[in-house]
């Protein structure tokens, strides 16, 4: 396993990241409400998969916020200018 994925074998490690434990108990809540995915076998790529998934849905949802802070501060530029 690669050292980046250490977080998959260490609680300390994951919080030492900045990673995110609820994480991985949302992932398994989908699992027990969907018995047929319980029994499956999960690999430590795809639990880093759904990892990689939450964070980059985070970044957007960030960059998202970030854009219309700045676009309420252009509406009010280009409508002084506009006069």
């Amino acid at each position: 396993m690669k050292a980046e994925k250490g977080y998959l074998l260490s609680f300390a490690q994951m919080k030492k990241e900045g990673r995110d434990h609820r994480i991985l108990f949302r992932e398994v809540e989908r699992w027990v409400n969907d018995p047929k995915k319980l029994f499956r076998p999960y690999t430590a790529e795809y639990i880093h998969m759904v990892f990689e998934k939450e964070r980059s849905k985070g970044l957007e949802e960030e960059k998202s916020a970030v854009a219309e802070s700045k676009g309420g501060e252009d509406e009010g530029d280009s409508t002084a200018s506009v006069d």
